[in-house]
């Protein structure tokens, strides 16, 4: 489960920088999750996970035949994470005002499934 699930970031101006979200996901099943892979919806969004003292890079959208690669970590039945989405409004440059939709996708291989961390708002200059 993830708390929370979706954040309104609101109006956000390209000259203020990026918007840092953070999400706290808990394995609320009865056996280890495993954590294959992360990945973003648009160039613009970056994330990364941290669970217990490791913590990955950030790992952004994949396309192009671009792939990210495997992040291969285990989350303990109970155990928390925090996965950190970093939002640059001014990626898309002048064109780049307007509202947005942007997720983040987590992975597993075990069980296997996708869990999808979200956030909207609207870019003005």
């Amino acid at each position: 489960e993830a708390n929370p699930t979706f954040y309104d970031v609101g109006t956000v101006k390209m000259k203020d920088g990026n918007v840092v979200k953070t999400y706290e996901i808990k394995n609320t099943s009865e056996s280890v999750m495993k954590l294959k892979k992360i990945a973003t919806s648009c160039m613009c969004t970056k994330a990364k996970i941290k669970i217990g003292d490791r913590e990955t890079r950030e790992f952004g959208m994949e396309g192009m035949g671009d792939k990210n690669p495997p992040v291969n970590l285990e989350l303990a039945s109970g155990q928390t994470a925090t996965v950190t989405a970093i939002f640059d409004p001014a990626a898309h440059g002048p064109k780049g005002v307007g509202p947005f939709d942007r997720t983040v996708f987590l992975y597993f291989s075990n069980p296997s499934g996708t869990k999808e961390l979200k956030f909207n708002g609207i870019v003005v200059n």
